[in-house]
């Protein structure tokens, strides 16, 4: 009798600790409001699955993050791309490459869970995607938050971000410089330094001596050949890298030799070119 009362108690506690957790998940008075709703839910609205049906919620919540303050929206949608990580789905491929589950590839069960594995990884992706874009149009308070993104593992998410800071415009040029300076991965180089010639190209000057560091020392051939391509496309700005460039035709890659000569070849066309003063007269 005692025993089945500690029972009744037990379990009429922990009904209750889960009912009280429950209702402060749903009205908790820390989390953020805009216009009502929990700014979780409104991050929540505009990843969820794109059909006939959803798309005027999606239009409507991304107008209210569009509408929010930075402050209040970069830091759900930074806790809502963490959330939208690997899960188990990771695990499934990693299982089948073991000797101990091959054996399975025999039963429809175990393909079923590779195929539901696999479609809530691109779902996954797809989320954490979408959310490094809505960064993007949050303005200069996600500037420090993108760079930290460019860690992912996954290329795709990797370009979304450099797009998203490329597009935040001239607040994101003093993180586009560090990335500059931290990056290794030629494309990452190339897509980073397009759009800072676009957005600052003032500033494009001051990423040379990175790229010449990277030309001369770096140990892959392809980065060091994707170094030469961007001092040429510099043009002008990079007139001083012609001694790198030199040494560059001597590496022991032939890639890494080709494009240091036709950088070398389109820095000597800048300085052949006339420059034009203003209102001087022009020739004919």
């Amino acid at each position: 009798m005692i025993q089945s009362r500690r029972l009744l108690a037990a379990a009429s506690l922990a009904g209750i600790l889960a009912l009280t957790g429950i209702a402060w998940w749903h009205f908790d008075p820390l989390e953020p409001r805009f216009e009502g709703v929990r700014v979780s839910e409104i991050v929540r609205l505009t990843a969820q699955d794109w059909t006939p049906n959803s798309m005027p919620a999606i239009a409507a919540a991304e107008r209210q993050l569009r509408r929010m303050d930075g402050a209040v929206a970069v830091p759900a949608l930074v806790r809502a791309h963490a959330e939208a990580g690997p899960g188990w789905e990771t695990w499934v491929p990693r299982l089948a490459d073991r000797r101990l589950f091959r054996r399975f590839g025999r039963y429809s069960w175990w393909n079923d869970l590779q195929d539901a594995s696999w479609r809530e990884n691109q779902r996954r992706k797809w989320q954490q995607d979408r959310f490094i874009q809505l960064l993007g149009h949050c303005g200069p308070s996600a500037a420090s938050e993108i760079p930290l993104i460019l860690r992912h593992y996954d290329a795709g998410l990797r370009a979304t971000a450099v797009n998203a800071l490329i597009g935040i415009g001239r607040p994101a040029v003093p993180e586009i410089h560090r990335l500059l300076n931290r990056e290794r991965d030629g494309e990452m180089l190339r897509a980073l330094l397009a759009g800072l010639k676009t957005i600052a190209p003032a500033e494009a000057q001051k990423a040379v001596p990175r790229l010449e560091t990277l030309l001369l020392t770096d140990p892959d051939e392809r980065v060091r050949a994707h170094c030469a391509e961007m001092i040429a496309r510099l043009g002008p700005a990079a007139r001083n890298s012609a001694g790198a460039l030199r040494q560059a035709q001597n590496d022991s890659w032939r890639m890494v030799r080709e494009a240091a000569e036709q950088a070398l070849q389109a820095i000597e066309a800048t300085k052949a070119a006339p420059v034009s003063l203003p209102g001087a007269p022009t020739p004919r």
